[in-house]
């Protein structure tokens, strides 16, 4: 953890996903306007630089990324952790927050935060996984997979992150300006954009409650949430009802942002034990790249077969699945 606890879930929300979002709209919006010309001259490549030159940008930035002072005094190395907290915080005044990460060998791993809202009152937290032993070796993947006592916490942590992507938000991503297109064909590009910049303030705006308020709760309510908008949006797209499909599909991806999108990351480092997080987070990321592939593959095939409408329809009752789902668990 290098943020401070105080303000974890808004530092993880806005620098994490606000920004990247935003960098994504701000690149988004001039390639789907010269979309007509490029793709006649060739020249759409350069929309695929883009991507490849953020990403040299962050590979060369890695190089200067401070260790975790967290992770180097769970294995053992005091004061190289006193060091990078001096340099992250700008002060020699460390001692306190130092001495915080000493005291909870046993409490969640990076990017955890033990402020008070997400503490006893969140089940999340109430049904954490088992004691940890005294030495740090860390879960191997199979071990995690494998054993007993990790069992509850993977089906935690695939279930969310499966959630994340079959409630059908990349169908929103990857389709909406032909869904849209569809129905109000001057305008569908622009409505397009206008919902990426609407999810930009609402990821914004719920960042500040995201360390307040019980993440199961905030989870549930989107998931909902997310399974009303795609009920709405089958019908209106089934009657032809363009304004109410805008509508729809706005208050849909609004709906992510406030749960669904950022806080199925921080599941992993809230529910594992320490040792068992790093494994805990390649399943989180397994899973999530198996609904991106299921929802890209399958929504095309479907919609041909049966109609947009009823892909919505699909992703509803999955929505209604995963949201008694989360009742039990969340």
């Amino acid at each position: 953890m290098v943020s401070n606890a105080s303000c974890l879930g808004l530092t993880f929300a806005i620098l994490g996903i606000f920004l990247g979002k935003l960098l994504l709209s701000i690149f988004r919006f001039p390639s789907i306007l010269i979309a007509p010309t490029t793709e006649k001259n060739g020249q759409w490549r350069f929309i695929l630089l883009i991507g490849g030159i953020i990403g040299l940008v962050q590979t060369v930035g890695l190089l200067f990324l401070p260790e975790s002072p967290s992770s180097l005094v769970a294995s053992g190395d005091i004061e190289q952790a006193r060091k990078e907290l001096i340099r992250i915080r700008g002060t020699s005044d460390v001692e306190e927050e130092l001495a915080g990460y000493r005291s909870q060998p046993a409490g969640p791993s990076e990017g955890t935060d033990n402020t008070e809202p997400m503490g006893e009152s969140d089940p999340l937290m109430l049904e954490a996984g088992p004691t940890p032993e005294p030495e740090n070796n860390e879960v191997g993947l199979l071990e995690f997979v494998t054993k007993r006592e990790y069992r509850f916490g993977f089906m935690i942590v695939a279930g969310v992150m499966l959630a994340q992507q079959l409630t059908g938000i990349n169908a929103v991503v990857f389709y909406g300006v032909s869904i849209l297109d569809n129905l109000l064909p001057n305008s569908a590009k622009y409505l397009n954009a206008a919902i990426s910049g609407v999810n930009l303030l609402v990821t914004l705006v719920a960042s500040f409650v995201f360390d307040r308020v019980s993440h199961g709760f905030l989870l549930l309510m989107s998931i909902f949430m997310m399974a009303f908008f795609s009920l709405v949006l089958s019908i209106s797209i089934s009657y032809g009802l363009a304004i109410l499909s805008a509508v729809a599909t706005l208050l849909f991806v609004s709906s992510f942002s406030m749960g669904l999108g950022p806080l199925p990351w921080m599941v992993a480092s809230r529910r594992i034990e320490p040792r068992g997080v790093g494994a805990a987070q390649s399943i989180a990321l397994t899973a999530s790249w198996i609904g991106t592939f299921l929802v890209s593959f399958a929504v095309p095939v479907i919609a041909h077969a049966v109609g947009m409408s009823a892909v919505f329809g699909m992703f509803a009752i999955l929505g209604g699945v995963f949201f008694c789902w989360g009742l039990r668990y969340l």
